[in-house]
């Protein structure tokens, strides 16, 4: 479905005295007609404002601008298809300037601008600027991108939209033709970020394995790994330290057995006795790990027996607390009533025991403190018994604490007499110790320290995997996605899109060159649109290059003429309104009073069509003498 039609129906602006100047509007052609300095381009500018234009704190404070010095609001009636909206700015409230009321309920202005093109059918898109995949984020198609192919300011002659670049121009097109949606769809966004996701990760896993073979290559040593990292060469690595360490342990026996045979023989020569080495040190070794698991039992014990010792102290407080309330209890019961509530009388006691002697009902048979005792004697007695328990279990604690420590000092001195056996042998080899076997230890130590680091490369090589498998996973994404892209993408016919500009625009030039022979000079105009850009030609030569003066401002009332034309089709998503300030410099107007007829009149022939219902155009010069089958609005009064 296409997009609605929008016109407008009126518009007025309010001044400080609360008095108006309003222009009314047909359907069709209308022209504002007057001199130099009769306010036409300052309508156009009202119009432009109450259709989203941004205007700054400085814009506004602005003495020689006309608009905001001598009027306080503007308001339009919009229509879009048979539906009005009443559309206000008003500039010299606080806080409105940013603001626009439309039937009375104030919006932001890009509120406004999204419920224009919501109500013209316009979708909300996003676009890329540049590379598509670039980290620019897409900005919004926004209404005011395309209203610049709608409106025509006087000054802006040079480009099909001054001030926008081609990439932006080339989006509003697309959105007028209708495509914009398939071009720029939510499918083709998530296409580009998952490529850019793509590329991340592919960057990041190579960037991942270069810095992973540089670290391993410094902590293991190039050797070991070859030339690059790889599972494979790690177990061949590994392999490698398997075997360099088996024999330097072979080594080292060696030289043990050799030290402790010197040794040996040297205690033996001095009439020592030779302890048996093998037997004592394991017993060394398992009394030392006992040693060991006794002091952690130990410290486990007394940190279990230092929070019991701090609950039975709480718990004897609270026992203290309970006692006191016993015999506070004990205390209040005895206290009566003496005085009267009411009257403040002593009072005698005149009844039985059985009944009170102020409310005369009879008592309960136990006396009414004992229900009060009882909870306290209850949780008194609780009390007691975990005092009990915990005492218990102190002592039990105490009695395992005392049993470790006594086991832990015969421990001790058990180690010290397995070492004095060893001393004498011990003493022995320290004085034959070779230098050989400091050198074998710390390559062994070496060794071990490599496969422990071989071992962690190992284990962070499987992050590869990790990453490849993300990779595969967006791929996968990729692949369905890219599917739905380009079929939405090959359903856009760019050849009979440009046909319909190229046909519109071409069909302006053939009636401006029957109405003035000596208007266009230049060839036929051709189109071209692709995916991701648009070119207009004149032969072999883009018009930019081709066209100068003149016969620049005739091409850009061609595509003008070309976009409105685009209202007769129902795919298209141009709302038929155009609002057309004359160049000053287009003729000299003095001389002729009907010198822009020839131009405006295909635009008249346009809008008499039937499908043309419901299109504006909005002109503005300085004479339009003898132009049927317009609205002429007379505009007589100079601006000073």
């Amino acid at each position: 479905m296409g997009a609605q039609r929008l016109s407008i129906d009126s518009v007025s602006r309010k001044r400080p005295d609360q008095t108006e100047d309003t222009l009314k509007f047909e359907l069709g052609v209308n022209v504002l007609v007057g001199d130099g300095n009769t306010g036409k381009t300052k309508w156009f500018e009202t119009i432009d404002y109450l259709f989203g234009d941004e205007v700054t704190p400085e814009e506004r404070a602005d003495p020689d601008n006309i608009l905001f010095s001598k009027f306080e609001s503007a308001s339009a009636v919009l229509k879009i298809n048979d539906d009005e909206l009443l559309v206000e700015r008003r500039w010299t409230e606080p806080g409105s300037l940013g603001k626009v009321y439309v039937n009375g309920e104030a919006q932001s202005v890009k509120d406004y601008c999204h419920m224009l093109m919501e109500r013209l059918n316009i979708p909300i898109l996003n676009y890329p600027q540049g590379n598509p995949y670039g980290s620019r984020k897409w900005p919004e198609l926004s209404w005011r991108v395309l209203f610049r192919h709608m409106y025509r300011r006087e000054h802006f002659w040079s480009d099909l939209a001054d001030r926008q670049p081609p990439v932006e121009q080339h989006a509003a097109l697309m959105q007028l033709l209708g495509v914009a949606g398939q071009l720029f769809s939510s499918d083709y966004g998530d296409l580009v970020e998952k490529n850019k996701r793509l590329w991340e990760l592919q960057a990041k896993r190579e960037h991942f394995m270069s810095m992973l073979d540089q670290i391993s290559r410094d902590l293991v040593g190039a050797d070991e790994l070859g030339v690059a990292l790889t599972p494979e060469s790690i177990g061949v690595a590994e392999q490698k330290l398997k075997e360099e360490e088996s024999g330097i342990a072979d080594k080292r026996a060696v030289v043990l057995s050799d030290l402790r045979a010197t040794a040996e023989q040297k205690l033996g020569a001095a009439k020592e006795p030779v302890p048996d080495v093998e037997a004592i040190s394991e017993r060394l070794m398992q009394s030392e790990a006992q040693h060991e698991e006794l002091g952690a039992a130990i410290r486990h014990t007394s940190e279990r027996l230092s929070e019991m010792k701090t609950v039975r102290q709480l718990l004897t407080e609270e026992s203290a607390k309970l006692s006191r309330a016993q015999e506070a209890s004990y205390v209040l019961a005895d206290l009566r009533v003496t005085h009267c509530p009411a009257c403040d009388q002593e009072l005698e006691k005149r009844t039985e025991d059985h009944a009170c002697y102020v409310c005369k009902k009879n008592l309960p048979a136990a006396d009414a403190s004992a229900g009060t005792s009882k909870r306290i004697e209850f949780e008194t007695e609780q009390v007691q018994s975990e005092l009990e328990e915990t005492k218990e279990l102190i002592d039990e604690l105490e009695r395992d604490l005392n049993k470790r420590q006594l086991q832990q000092r015969e421990l001790t001195n058990s180690i010290a007499e397995l070492k004095a056996l060893l001393r004498p042998i011990r003493q022995a080899a320290a004085a034959v110790l070779p230098p050989e076997l400091f050198v074998l230890d710390a390559n062994y130590g070496r060794i071990q320290e490599k496969a422990r680091q071989l071992a962690r490369i190992r284990s962070v090589l499987s992050h590869r995997e990790s990453l490849a498998g993300e990779i595969q996973k967006v791929k996968e994404e990729i692949s369905a996605i890219e599917n739905t892209v380009e079929t939405r993408t090959n359903e856009v016919d760019f050849e009979t899109l440009a046909d319909h500009l190229r046909d519109g625009i071409n069909t302006y030039l053939n009636r401006i060159k029957q109405l003035n022979p000596n208007s266009w000079l230049g060839s036929q105009v051709s189109v071209r649109l692709a995916e991701r850009s648009f070119k207009f030609k004149l032969g072999e030569s883009g018009w930019e290059t081709k066209l100068g003066g003149t016969q620049r401002l005739y091409f850009l009332f061609a595509y003008q003429y070309a976009l409105l034309s685009l209202a007769q089709s129902p795919d298209s998503l141009y709302p038929g309104f155009l609002m057309l300030d004359f160049p000053a410099n287009l003729e000299d107007r003095a001389a002729i009073a009907d010198k822009e007829n020839f131009i405006l009149e295909p635009f008249v022939d346009l809008l008499q069509k039937k499908e043309m219902k419901g299109c504006q155009v909005i002109a503005a010069g300085r004479s339009f003498k003898g132009l049927n089958r317009v609205h002429a609005i007379e505009l007589e009064e100079v601006w000073k």
